[in-house]
């Protein structure tokens, strides 16, 4: 007999994305970017907020800490300042990314 359940699945595993942001000095941190978890398998989607910095935004530098750019399942569009990928089983973990908002 199989037993059928609707709703949610499950979320075996998860990545914790924690952000680390450094600023230049003409910025200030507004409500900043908070800690957030991408599902494996699932498409990720983090868009930093309008209000997250106060002072104008020339660029942003992003790169896993302690690394010189992401990891291969992650990317970021400064365009329209959006991270997103899909990470697999093999990169089950905890992630820091460093964000560096650089201001005009």
């Amino acid at each position: 007999m199989t037993k059928s359940v609707r709703g949610f699945l499950p979320l075996f595993q998860l990545w914790c994305i924690t952000c680390a942001v450094a600023l230049s000095n003409a910025l200030q941190r507004n409500q900043g970017i908070a800690d957030t978890r991408a599902h494996v398998g699932r498409i990720f989607k983090l868009l930093i907020p309008k209000n997250a910095f106060e002072g104008a935004i020339e660029r942003y530098e992003v790169t896993e800490a302690g690394e010189g750019s992401l990891p291969s399942w992650l990317e970021f569009d400064p365009n329209q300042q959006i991270f997103r990928g899909v990470p697999s089983t093999t990169d089950i973990g905890q992630l820091y990314v460093c964000i560096k908002v650089i201001g005009k």
